[in-house]
């Protein structure tokens, strides 16, 4: 059934040149909509910037304050995850020297 609307399509001049203008089309609409997107991201993004900038009375500052605190917060998880690895090796070796030999 495909096969034969594809043999059709591709059989008729007419009807090719007709998907090809649809095919065209819905890539134009594709870009168009994608350009949207973009420019409303961009937007957004300044305005956000905009707002650090106005409402801040230091907004390098303020960016940076928000970067160490982050860095900090992913050191204190990563301290604690190494804590936690240890903990369960230890109690790895502790139950390993309980079970009895083979």
């Amino acid at each position: 059934m495909i096969e034969n609307f594809i043999d059709r399509i591709m059989g008729d001049p007419l009807l090719l040149t007709i998907a090809a203008v649809i095919v065209v089309i819905a890539i134009i609409f594709i870009i168009k909509k994608l350009v949207k997107i973009g420019f409303s991201l961009i937007v957004l993004a300044a305005i956000i910037l905009g707002i650090i900038y106005f409402t801040s009375d230091d907004p390098k500052g303020t960016i940076e304050k928000t970067i160490d605190k982050g860095q900090e917060m992913y050191d204190s998880a990563k301290d604690k995850a190494k804590e936690i690895s240890g903990d369960v090796q230890d109690a790895k070796k502790e139950l390993e020297d309980k079970l009895p030999e083979k």
